[in-house]
């Protein structure tokens, strides 16, 4: 009667092991293709608001920086050199 006892215990805790692993397993997935699906969605959006032009991506950005440090140094040189020139 003993053996089949601890039998019947060690089946019952080995089949509830498998079912919350089944379950921790079912949730891991879930969340991962929530996030999968929330990362597809966001880089879709990133795409059409640089197609509307309503956002830019790095290099747009380091490019328009670059542009508007070039034109204030232009701007210096065009007010500084000339008078350092003349003396």
């Amino acid at each position: 009667m003993f053996v089949f006892c601890d039998i019947t215990l060690h089946i019952t805790v080995i089949l509830c092991c498998q079912l919350l692993c089944c379950c921790m397993r079912g949730q891991v997935e879930e969340k991962v293709k929530q996030q999968h699906r929330k990362y597809m969605l966001h880089e879709q959006l990133k795409v059409i608001k640089k197609e509307l032009g309503m956002e830019k991506d790095d290099k747009d950005a380091i490019g328009d920086k670059f542009r508007e440090r070039l034109k204030v140094l232009s701007h210096f040189v065009q007010l500084v050199l000339p008078p350092l020139l003349r003396s």
